[in-house]
């Protein structure tokens, strides 16, 4: 096949509704009944159920020691990870539960979870703008996320 034949192949593909390059395998596929192929895809694929998403609180505490009981055996990179973690998947159902904004309380210390807490936000789409918060409160160691 020439490059130009194949770039002339691009159209909206039947199952996806995407734009694709679709190309025919077989000359008598024009002969099958395509609506009995869509429903014997569709019997065939499991079905998708919704699961519900548990909305988190309005404000996470992310010090180590609210997270696990027994922090003194991790290291700093171990316990970094787990707050991290803990971070993604509370900023994870905020944002599927429909919330406008959460605070995730990381405290002070040398900036390096801060740091990564923004630089995550930074790179989401869906994020209006996060900044620190309630000073009074929580001193520079929080951060709020407002979610678009």
């Amino acid at each position: 096949m020439k490059p130009t034949q194949f770039f002339k192949h691009l159209s909206k593909a039947p199952l996806l509704g995407k734009s694709a390059y679709v190309f025919s395998l077989e000359q008598t596929t024009k002969e099958l009944d395509i609506r009995a192929l869509n429903q014997e895809l569709e019997s065939l694929q499991p079905k998708a159920q919704a699961i519900p998403t548990k909305k988190p609180p309005k404000s996470v505490d992310l010090h180590i020691e609210e997270l696990t009981p027994n922090p003194q055996g991790m290291s700093n990179s171990a316990m970094l990870k787990l707050q991290l973690e803990v971070f993604e998947k509370n900023l994870d159902q905020a944002i599927a539960s429909g919330m406008d904004e959460i605070t995730f309380i990381h405290g002070l210390g040398n900036g390096v979870l801060r740091k990564e807490i923004h630089r995550h936000l930074s790179q989401l789409g869906n994020i209006k703008y996060f900044q620190d918060t309630q000073k009074d409160q929580w001193g520079y160691g929080a951060t709020l996320v407002k979610i678009s």
